[in-house]
């Protein structure tokens, strides 16, 4: 009835087929190679559509799988449970292992394979958000899942550049994992070379007979824990292993169950702990990134491992899914109509506009639009009204607000802010609620004043003719928004490191081809209404586009040829009779895509 894993490793491959029971969610942190996923309300017909095949079932421990496997022997099934489960097998797969080739290959794929999509993204919101300062004693807390643990190996890496001194303390708290958890962590820390120290807790059992929000109870309880060691041990601040996905999914969380529009911060003081702060240097990094990190180089890590998700008789309970759980889906689902959701989400929360919010919290105090409302008609500022230009600086952040006059934006006796790497124009002159005559928005000398600046945003109203001119060696992303049909943007910049642009706006006839102003540029996000002057031809490096026309005039042709890396595409318009132009080397999936989407509208696809 039951199979060890060192017996199953003497059976002849393809003698049998070995069945997941776990959940979806489950199985993401690791399967047996080949295992078919099965749920326990499906075994029956699947072990009747395979009659006369072996068949290994395995869950967590090894408890239901063996309940599942009697019920199938009694119905004539040639059915076994793997004794102890997955963690038995997986502790097998890990004592297998050699320690210092595994150490040496992950640290090896950071430096090269995954150095844009993890080392990069890891250093930029340790930058952007200020995470790492000298003297700092940080304590990066290791759960002994896929996400601290590989913040920890990246904390590692980054004291070896060593730029200014900081101190790094790896801590892993034992809440009361079971033993086979327990090693799992400690193998994985000896092999990843972490030096870390452990100590021990009882908050599963604490939590584990509490029936209303023992999730919620155990996060605050080791939140408290971790603060407190980390404390005694002199660190000013704790790093946690959140992810870009956990951000985008608070936000969606805290919209649909919480009534309230939040996000996940990069950093927090605390207030039980005065003096100390938590820090999320994983803010920018996405978690199938984490995962393609992961199998690359066959590292297995344990889940949740509470007694909650830990055991067979709850793993697969549906009752049990978390919120957090059917936000993954619901994303998942509206990816499949808009590729760029995902980052707009969390776009969204740093694009706020009070203007055009009912009612907000700040520290602590409620707010309501009616304050001032009489005061201000059309939400104009007192500074507005006046047509006096004022500009905010916080940290590496400038922000300009308003126009002087009527005249052009001179940023000549700008050169104190030569550190500004994330810039916001903000581009009103309404004047008592009217528009002053024809005024220009001109950069002539923008990054001369900003050689440093990395982000860029141009918010611009009422017909507004801004000029983007000049060349930047920084500039990573780029965003222009033109509220008014009248407004236009000549773009003749020169910018190779961008990597994003997003334009909301009609392009002017002077601009230049946007794989001459972005040539290096990997997304492209633009809607205009006149979508002919959008060239991308010499956007070699080009993955995601986005056109939208904004007019219902009909689009000629769209040419796409040059850019055999795009991996999605999405077009909204007038496409009937539309000649889109594709490479004959473009992806097979997205070719498939675009068939279906040009028939469906009527549009013709051509390759060359």
């Amino acid at each position: 009835m039951e199979v060890t894993v060192q017996e199953l490793a003497q059976w002849e491959p393809g003698s049998y087929m070995t069945v997941d029971m776990r959940s979806e969610e489950t199985r993401a942190y690791g399967m047996l190679p080949g295992a078919v996923p099965v749920l326990p309300d499906a075994l029956f017909s699947f072990a009747a559509q395979n009659r006369g095949k072996k068949l290994v079932l395995y869950c967590a421990h090894g408890e239901a799988s063996l309940d599942a496997a009697q019920a199938l022997c009694e119905q004539g099934f040639a059915a076994y449970s793997l004794a102890g489960g997955y963690l038995a097998w997986l502790r097998e797969e890990l004592a297998r292992q050699d320690d210092e080739q595994t150490r040496l290959r992950v640290e090896t794929s950071l430096r090269k394979r995954f150095r844009e999509k993890i080392w990069c993204n890891f250093t930029k919101a340790v930058r952007r958000y200020e995470l790492v300062q000298p003297n700092d004693r940080i304590a990066v807390c290791i759960s002994g899942g896929k996400d601290s643990m590989l913040m920890a190996i990246l904390f590692q890496e980054l004291k070896l550049h060593n730029k200014y001194p900081f101190e790094v303390k790896f801590l892993v708290m034992d809440p009361g994992y079971s033993p086979a958890n327990r090693q799992i962590i400690e193998g994985n820390l000896r092999r990843l070379g972490i030096e870390a120290e452990i100590f021990e807790t009882d908050i599963f059992g604490s939590v584990y007979n509490v029936e209303k929000s023992p999730c919620y109870l155990c996060a605050r309880m080791r939140r408290g824990y971790l603060y407190s060691f980390a404390q005694k041990l002199g660190c000013n601040k704790i790093a946690l292993g959140h992810h870009y996905d956990d951000v985008i999914e608070t936000i969606l969380m805290g919209m649909l169950w919480g009534a309230q529009v939040q996000t996940m911060m990069p950093k927090l003081h605390s207030t039980n702990f005065p003096g100390m702060e938590l820090i999320r240097p994983m803010y920018l990094i996405r978690e199938d990134d984490i995962k393609a990190w992961r199998d690359a180089n066959d590292l297995h890590f344990i889940q949740c491992a509470c007694k909650f998700t830990d055991t067979c008789t709850t793993c697969n309970n549906e009752e049990n899914r978390s919120k957090r759980v059917e936000i993954k889906e619901l994303i998942k689902n509206l990816k499949k109509v808009n590729p760029f959701v995902e980052s707009n989400i969390f776009r969204s929360v740093e694009n706020v506009n009070i203007d055009t919010v009912v009612g907000y919290k700040q520290h602590g105090i409620r707010h309501n639009f009616l304050e001032g409302y009489d005061d201000n008609p059309g939400y104009m500022p007192e500074a507005e009204k006046a047509g006096v230009t004022y500009f905010v600086v916080t940290g590496k952040t400038f922000f300009r607000y308003g126009l002087d006059g009527g005249q052009a934006v001179d940023f000549s006796g700008m050169q104190n802010f030569s550190n500004i790497t994330s810039v916001t124009l903000d581009l009103r002159y309404n004047i008592g609620g009217r528009v002053q005559g024809d005024w220009n928005f001109r950069a002539d000398n923008f990054f001369q004043c900003f050689p440093k600046v990395k982000e860029l945003v141009i918010r611009s109203y009422g017909g507004q003719k801004v000029k983007l001119t000049g060349t930047s060696k920084t500039l990573e992303s780029v965003d222009v928004l033109l509220d008014d049909e009248d407004g236009s943007l000549e773009c003749t910049v020169s910018a190779p490191k961008v990597k994003r642009v997003c334009i909301n706006g009609k392009f002017a006839a002077k601009s230049k081809p946007l794989g001459k102003c972005f040539p290096n540029a990997k997304r492209l996000d633009i809607t205009t209404a006149n979508i002919q002057k959008v060239n991308v031809t010499g956007c070699k490096k080009l993955k995601q586009l986005q056109l939208t026309d904004t007019t219902q005039k009909a689009i000629g042709q769209i040419n796409l040829s040059k850019n055999k890396k795009l991996k999605s595409v999405k077009i909204t318009g007038k496409l009937r009779k539309t000649k889109i132009v594709i490479s004959k080397k473009m992806n097979k999936k997205l070719v498939q895509k675009l068939k279906k989407t040009t028939k469906k509208a009527g549009a013709k696809l051509i390759k060359r």
